[in-house]
């Protein structure tokens, strides 16, 4: 009784041809799931993401995509209702530029390389509650971090059915702004 449970999730995705060497990508997902139980109990959690891409041919061996992305997701837990509610949430929202390239440096030998920065923001937790509740309102410090990367990698095809594949690929993360970290 007075139980909810649903689920969607929205696609949408366009392209458009600027000239022959260059098209646009936009693309975009919005997500959730909600489960409760009456008042009792609830859950639901979900996902915003967006993205920019742009794909620029140099020549044709060489190609480029170029991408900004945008990501958020949530997830927030309710128990009880009223005044003795406590509701539970965390967040993690991220801004990515990333810059891949592909050269096709004849038909057996096939190169990728390049690189992307990340900006997350984390809400590990915060934590609601009504007035007559047995806890109070506690939230968790927000984290901010910077993540990056470079790679390179090769590909060479011997035959049909066998390649060889490898890379190298360096990352970073950095945490940034003041705070205690257990």
């Amino acid at each position: 009784r007075d139980s909810k449970l649903y689920f969607y999730d929205l696609n949408a995705k366009a392209n458009y041809k600027l000239n022959d060497r260059n098209w646009v990508y936009a693309s975009g997902y919005f997500g959730t799931d909600k489960l409760g139980f009456g008042n009792s109990f609830g859950i639901d959690w979900g996902n915003a993401t967006g993205t920019l891409r742009w794909n620029h041919i140099y020549s044709t061996r060489l190609f480029a995509n170029t991408s900004l992305i945008y990501s958020n997701y949530r997830y927030n837990i309710g128990i009880g209702s009223g005044d003795q509610a406590i509701n539970i949430a965390s967040r993690i929202k991220d801004w990515n530029l990333k810059q891949d390239y592909e050269l096709y440096a004849n038909g057996r030998n096939t190169v990728r390389f390049g690189w992307n920065v990340i900006h997350h923001t984390i809400v590990p937790g915060a934590v609601t509650a009504g007035s007559d509740a047995a806890i109070g309102d506690v939230s968790l410090q927000e984290r901010y971090g910077w993540e990056g990367a470079a790679y390179v990698s090769h590909e060479h095809r011997f035959s049909e059915k066998l390649n060889l594949k490898y890379g190298l690929r360096l990352s970073t993360f950095t945490q940034v702004r003041p705070g205690t970290v257990n």
